[in-house]
């Protein structure tokens, strides 16, 4: 497979030295898109590309939202957490051949090329630590808000293949703050439990409010058949961001 890396820099925020208390405030509603300008997808991606930091092998970032993985940093192979791709259906001549463990099976309904996919390892030492983390909350309040979900073509595949009635896949999100758990929230990628084959294979919003003000999101799969490939596809990362510097 064809890889194409690039490493996104970290923007530091410039504040005062707190002598007089925060000058400035700032109060806004984030989406994480994973989209970004024309010159980086020419110069960095290609159609066949998916992104992780293979140098680092830790994570990247979106605004003031940082998503991190695990890399083997000898082989520079990704293991577990969160990756970039835009890899959709169908597949093209140039993406002929590519595993689908990092292909959306749909990209219709948000009209985005980049999206995550998290992979769950069964060894948890391969996992980082958290998913996802807000770098400012010593500044000021990140609040979840939702987020699409789709599965991945190997999922859907193996979902039809293998589940019973009675099956489930589900994603669990869950909030931290201050190293306490702030709220839970769940939804079903495929559910079997009353009518066969009902399987998200369209983006579909993911309710995170239950999560309320957080620092860190972990996500989380369970399916209660096993040998199911534990992907799932995430976009539209949206929280409610206030800040005081």
């Amino acid at each position: 497979m064809k890889r194409l890396f690039f490493i996104f820099s970290i923007v530091l925020m410039v504040s005062s030295c707190f002598k007089d208390g925060p000058t400035t405030t700032r109060s806004y509603t984030l989406t994480a898109t994973f989209e970004y300008t024309s010159d980086v997808y020419q110069k960095e991606f290609g159609a066949d590309s998916i992104y992780f930091d293979v140098k680092g092998g830790t994570g990247f970032q979106f605004n003031d939202l940082v998503f991190y993985h695990n890399v083997d940093t000898l082989s520079a192979e990704f293991n577990g957490g969160l990756l970039m791709s835009y890899l959709d259906i169908p597949k093209s001549e140039v993406t002929e051949g590519l595993e689908n463990q990092y292909r959306v099976h749909s990209i219709k309904g948000l009209d985005k090329n980049t999206f995550l996919v998290f992979h769950q390892e069964e060894d948890p030492s391969l996992m980082p630590k958290n998913e996802m983390e807000f770098i400012w909350d010593q500044y000021g309040t990140c609040v979840m808000a939702a987020c699409f979900v789709n599965n991945t073509v190997e999922v859907v595949d193996s979902l039809r293949a293998n589940f019973e009635l009675g099956d489930r896949l589900v994603l669990k999100a869950t909030g931290w703050l201050g190293g306490q758990k702030t709220g839970e929230a769940e939804i079903n990628l495929a559910d079997f439990s009353a009518t066969k084959d009902s399987i998200v294979t369209k983006w579909t919003a993911f309710d995170l409010s239950k999560l309320g003000s957080v620092k860190y999101v972990d996500f989380s799969l369970y399916s209660s058949k096993e040998n199911i490939p534990l992907n799932v596809c995430l976009d539209n990362i949206t929280a409610s961001i206030d800040l005081a510097y």
